[in-house]
């Protein structure tokens, strides 16, 4: 089985994903499920090793992103997703208020819901328990432990609808298009079908 990448050229811009090494890394990951289990490699490296999920995606959010833009410092992609958390909170805090008020509970999944509440405690449990990681390992951290979840391709609406990506991101960002957000995700889903066990040195003792 193989998942055809993609390749979107926006003038003279390429987008993260449309260079082949990064189109590889969720191929090899299904290949690497696909394999009788004597034969596999070692997900750990294709989950954090050279061109690996964790390396693409960190193009991918780093594209378009406004890391040294703010009074002069310096921001990281840790700190787009704990803004995030933050917003999610006050989005899923409001949501409940009005669920109390009205009695009409909507359906989570169609507005992303249960995918915020799922973002926002696993951001909680990465800040709580890893203090001692930088910033860009606790990325690392949060992308195999999402992917563990399956819940990558379900957040990625979620964060291309939210003020805190407008504010954070380039309009020509990779999150803030549309296309390549859909086409990602359906790159992503195809790890649905597997379960991702990691090794608990990729964990921190985060269960």
């Amino acid at each position: 089985m193989q998942i055809v990448g993609f390749r979107i050229i926006r003038s003279s811009v390429q987008s993260p994903l449309t260079s082949r090494p990064s189109g590889d890394s969720v191929n090899n990951l299904v290949k690497y499920f696909y394999k009788p289990e004597k034969e596999r490699g070692s997900l750990t490296l294709l989950l954090c090793g050279d061109f690996g999920l964790v390396c693409c995606l960190e193009q991918v959010f780093s594209y378009g992103f406004k890391s040294t833009r703010f009074f002069g410092k310096n921001l990281y992609l840790w700190d787009y997703f704990e803004r995030i958390q933050q917003h999610f909170e006050v989005l899923l805090r409001e949501e409940a208020e009005r669920e109390q008020l009205t009695g009409i509970t909507r359906d989570g999944r169609d507005h992303g819901l249960k995918s915020m509440g799922e973002l926002v405690g696993l951001v909680s449990r990465i800040n709580a328990s890893s203090s001692h990681l930088g910033k860009d390992d606790k990325f690392q951290l949060f992308v195999c432990l999402a992917a563990r979840a399956h819940l990558l391709p379900r957040i990625l609406l979620p964060l291309q609808r939210s003020p805190v990506t407008s504010h954070m991101y380039d309009e020509s960002s990779f999150l803030r298009d549309p296309q390549l957000v859909r086409d990602l995700i359906n790159v992503l889903s195809a790890l649905n079908d597997f379960d991702i066990v990691l090794e608990s040195s990729l964990t921190r003792g985060i269960d």
